[in-house]
């Protein structure tokens, strides 16, 4: 369990992140002001996402470094798309939360998958190696 934790450390405390603050009620929610923007949890959504992604990815083409790199990256997507989902249905099970799900906020989710994924590609590339 403990190699388990160490390969995928990174996405490890992503993941406990996301957790932390989709899970935080809507009053705790309120008193954070990161970005000051109209759109500020949408925002939120496409950089916990983005980063979630980028991890995963990076710590599966690590892990499973035999495989293509289409299944790699199918495989991350599928993980952080489901990961938006199980999200927002705890928002909405968890009614005590004051919180909602939203499809735009999965919406927001499945972007930042995309652009985690596309950073880990150039990051991968700019180091030379043919992704």
């Amino acid at each position: 369990m403990l190699s388990f934790l160490k390969r995928y450390a990174r996405t490890f405390l992503a993941t406990t992140g996301i957790l932390l603050l989709c899970l935080l009620p809507s009053e705790d929610l309120d008193k954070i002001d990161l970005l000051r923007l109209d759109f500020q949890d949408l925002a939120v959504h496409l950089i916990m996402f983005g980063g979630f992604s980028l991890f995963l990815f990076l710590d599966l083409k690590k892990a499973l470094h035999g495989n293509s790199l289409m299944s790699i990256v199918l495989l991350t997507a599928c993980i952080s798309l489901a990961f938006g989902v199980v999200t927002e249905l705890l928002q909405y099970w968890m009614v005590s939360l004051n919180r909602t799900a939203s499809l735009t906020d999965w919406l927001f989710d499945a972007a930042g998958t995309a652009a985690g994924i596309s950073i880990a590609r150039l990051r991968a590339r700019s180091r030379g190696r043919a992704t």
